[in-house]
């Protein structure tokens, strides 16, 4: 027994008949784009840009030199290779990185304070001192005053753009009173007095180039 389709014969659309088109789907983009302008004007207005950084540098004053121990003169010198050394006075040249300049910076001064004769007693002051302006005021006395530590950056001149400004850097953020860039071989290049009679010492060999300052001339840098 066969099987009978009950729905029919199917239609087939004839010469004339349509198809039913599909509807096309509008999106308006215009809120969108308008919420995205807003997005981008929100940010460049509230976001703050880095602010440009600048180091003072102030030249030397004329007048006679300010003699100063070799124990409070800490000489970092910078090679041509970007690296770093520190020495105290007239002691052999230690290795150190950038990383650990100025926990170094902060030791020594420390301990040249606490050399001072009055050192002692000033920390012992700023320790009981509340933070506010009065123990700003007594903190500034103890690093222009009462310190004696001064920092030579003894910089070659081979030697990179920004090797030299990241030892500035750690010495500004150690908020160092006195320090100065020098070119490399300069102290090296001072000879102690003749006595009376001795010949007169050798002149000192040809600077070398790179540097428009005279010799023996310091660069004084002092924290903005």
């Amino acid at each position: 027994m066969g099987m009978v389709d009950s729905a029919g014969p199917k239609k087939k659309a004839g010469p004339g008949a349509h198809k039913r088109r599909r509807v096309a789907l509008l999106i308006d983009m215009t809120p969108m784009v308008d919420i995205a302008f807003l997005l981008v004007i929100f940010f460049m207005t509230t976001t703050r840009f880095r602010e440009p950084q600048a180091i003072e540098i102030t030249l030397p004053k004329k007048g006679k030199p300010i003699k100063t121990k070799q124990s409070n003169v800490l000489v970092v010198a910078i090679d041509g290779q970007g690296k770093m050394t520190y020495r105290i006075g007239g002691a052999e040249p230690l290795s150190i990185e950038l990383d650990s300049l100025e926990p170094l910076l902060n030791a020594l001064e420390l301990e040249n304070i606490l050399k001072q004769a009055n050192g002692p007693d000033y920390l012992d002051k700023l320790a009981r001192t509340p933070l506010g302006k009065e123990h700003d005021a007594l903190q500034r006395v103890i690093k222009e005053d009462i310190s004696k530590l001064t920092v030579l950056i003894q910089v070659d001149p081979r030697s990179r753009y920004k090797a030299v400004i990241e030892a500035m850097d750690a010495v500004n953020h150690a908020k160092m009173a006195r320090f100065s860039v020098i070119r490399a071989g300069v102290l090296d290049q001072v000879q102690p007095a003749a006595a009376p009679g001795a010949p007169a010492p050798p002149p000192a060999p040809a600077e070398p180039t790179g540097m428009n300052q005279p010799r023996n001339e310091y660069l004084s840098l002092r924290r903005v």
